[in-house]
Order: C-alpha cells, then structure tokens, then sequence
C-alpha cells in the first residue's frame, strides 16, 4: 500500500472521516450512510432539546403553528438537508432514518398520533417532503455547477461525473438521474436530464417544477383514495379575501385561526381522520359494521358527521351543538335550517363549517366540547385534554366569542 507524507509527516488512512462536514466511509455499500444515522440522530435532538423542550416552558401547543414551523426549520430541517446537493437519495433505507424524523416532528406540531397519515402532513403545513426537497436542493446546485468556469475545478469534476455515466458507471449524474425519473408517471412526466451541454438553467426550472408538480398529484391521489380523509375529498381552501380555491398543500387557516392548542388539537384529529371514532377506517380495514355503529344510539355508522350533527341520544352533547348553532350565527350569520340531518345534508354542513374562514375558532371550541363530553361518558377514548373546562376564564379570555 502507497505512502502519503504531507510535510513528513505520514498520512494514516481511515476506514471514516469527515470532510467538509459530511461523514464519508469506504467500508460500506454506501459511503454516506453513517451521514445520514449522523444527521437524523442530529436533527432528532434538536428537535427534542429546541422545539419541544420549549413547549415544557411555555405548554404543549401554545406556540403558535407558524412559529413552529420557523423553529422546525431553523432546529431541524437544517440536519435534514445537510448534504443534499452531495448525497442524491438512491438509497431509499438511509433516507428513511431521516424522514422518520420529519414525520415524527411535523405530526408533533400537528398533535397527531405516529399511526396519522403521511400524506397531510405536508398538505396541511405547506412542507415539501424530504425525498422531494433534498431533489430539489441537488438541482439547484446542478445549476451552480452548471454557471461555473469551464476551468474551474467543480465543472470539470461535473464533466467527469457525466462520463462516467455515459460509461454505465456509478457517478453522481447517474444517481441525480435516476431521482429525478422516479418523479415520472403518465399522468405527470417529468423528463429525464438531458446531456450537459442541454443543460440549462431555465431547463432545470423547468424540471423542478415538473417535480413539485407531480408531488402535488401524489398527495393528491392519496388523499382521494383514503376512506379515513373523506372530509378532505375537494376541499377548497378559504381565502382571506376572494372565494375559495383548490390548494393541494399549504399552511391551513385553522392552524393559524385557532389558538387554543386543545381546541385545534381536536379539529385537527377530527378532519384529519385521527379521532378513534368507529364509524371511520382505512380501505384496509375489515371492521364488521356492527363495531362501526355508535356507541351513543347504536343505530347509526360512528363519524364525525354523527356525532357533532345528528345523534340525539345524550342531551349534553345536543346543548353543545345548540350552543355552537347559536354562536355561529352570531358570526357568520348562517343558520343550519333543518332540524334533523340526513347523512348527505351531515356531512355537506360540517364541510362548510370546517372550511370556512371566519368560522374556525367557533368549530373548534365545538369540536373539543363534543368530544370531551364523550370521553367524560367514557365511549370515546380520544386524545384530548381536560384542562379548559366549559365556563372557565381561560376559555372565555382566549376566544373572544
């Protein structure tokens, strides 16, 4: 084996080292992995120690959701991408270490369970991702590379990379590839990189948005094909001025309209299918419908429309629910004109309600009610807290209702 002597002095050789903060191995399959364990255990304490080691000073949820999502960016997501325009993302397990921490942060902010969908996870944040962002961070420094000298060293190291793709050899440019045809399906193509001397910069654009495109055609499909998300099936997002749009993934209005943490908490769990309610399952579910049925009534299938609308078997909850008619109206000066719901007219009002903008702070408190009157009978076990109670002082400080 050669010697190398810098100065004299002997260069040892090492099975792991770290150069310009990413941790390289010639022992492994691949030579990032132990960047990646590195990174998630990283952005794993980070996001215990800074984000949520806040909420023991200041209380579970009471930072504002935006805010979070500042701290979540600033603590975390930055462990996450580091490397991105180095590492493409060919290796599926290694990057798994690194989006269980993004779910596990995200659902965290949110208030959701570990077993919540993925999928809304970005659809309701407004966050990309992970496999997704590090792509379209490694793009981004193609572009870099791509505007360099052609003298200058990290252009022609690109050169190199191309060549040895074209040779059928393992290269940066071969894995880069190969993330960005994964992106492909009829329905959104998302062309292949062409040769270098293609490439442009507004060529890559073009592909970054051919991506972010078919990101949002993914969610898109899986929100529609989950039986448990059926209250999102064509939402339309509510604007604070002009009529609501189609918005396959942004920062919800009730994330920020809604700042009692226990009442959003419940809203939450409700519209995003993470309510223990009987009534709502996956497609893969093989529940009997007779486990389904409530367990208030006993007549009718347990969901969130029945429960919130239509059963009358408990005379609190029906107060609850006169209580919320009356300050809706108040507000927004609608009125729910039948007496008794079908399960069309059910569902077609608590749609409206969730997704209307002057209207979330109200649901809410509706929804927490509701549900903490059925966890006190002890039929639902939902995930709510008990510390508002109907007529305190910090429910009727906070909402300004």
């Amino acid at each position: 084996m050669p010697r190398f002597t810098f100065r004299a002095d002997e260069i040892p050789f090492k099975r792991e080292e770290k150069y310009v903060g990413v941790v390289l191995n010639s022992t492994l399959h691949n030579i990032f992995a132990n960047h990646y364990k590195k990174k998630a255990t990283a952005a794993q304490s980070s996001a215990h120690g800074g984000l949520f080691g806040l909420e023991h000073h200041v209380g579970r949820g009471n930072i504002p959701i935006r805010t979070s999502l500042q701290l979540y960016t600033a603590l975390v997501d930055c462990h996450l991408i580091h490397g991105a325009d180095v590492c493409p993302d060919v290796d599926s397990t290694t990057l798994r270490q690194l989006e269980a921490v993004q779910a596990s942060t995200l659902r965290r902010i949110l208030g959701l369970g570990t077993r919540s969908s993925k999928t809304v996870l970005f659809t309701e944040l407004g966050v990309f991702p992970l496999r997704t962002r590090r792509l379209i961070l490694c793009l981004s420094y193609l572009q870099y590379l791509l505007d360099l000298p052609p003298t200058h060293l990290a252009h022609l190291a690109l050169e190199v990379s191309e060549d040895l793709y074209n040779a059928r050899h393992s290269s940066w440019m071969g894995d880069l590839d190969a993330m960005v045809s994964s992106y492909s399906s009829p329905s959104t193509p998302v062309h292949a990189l062409p040769l270098i001397d293609s490439l442009s910069r507004d060529t890559i654009d073009f592909i970054i948005r051919s991506i972010k495109r078919s990101q949002r055609a993914t969610h898109d499909e899986k929100i529609n094909a989950s039986t448990s998300l059926y209250l999102l099936h064509g939402r339309l997002e509510p604007q604070d001025d002009g009529p609501p749009k189609q918005i396959t993934a942004c920062l919800r209005h009730y994330l920020n309209q809604v700042t009692i943490p226990d009442h959003r908490f419940a809203m939450t769990r409700i519209l995003l299918g993470a309510n223990n309610l009987h009534g709502v399952h996956s497609e893969t579910s093989t529940a009997p419908i007779a486990l389904q049925q409530c367990r208030m009534c006993h007549v009718h299938l347990e969901t969130p429309e029945h429960m919130l609308l239509q059963c009358v078997a408990d005379d609190e909850t029906i107060v609850i629910r006169n209580e919320f008619k009356q300050r809706l109206a108040d507000i927004t000066h609608r009125r729910f004109s039948p007496a008794v719901f079908t399960d069309g007219a059910a569902l077609f009002w608590l749609r409206s309600v969730l997704f209307d903008w002057n209207a979330a702070p109200v649901v809410a408190r509706w929804i927490y009610h509701t549900t903490r009157r059925w966890k006190a009978l002890s039929l639902l076990p939902c995930e709510v807290s008990a510390e508002i109670s109907w007529n305190s002082e910090r429910d009727n400080e906070r909402e300004h209702i």
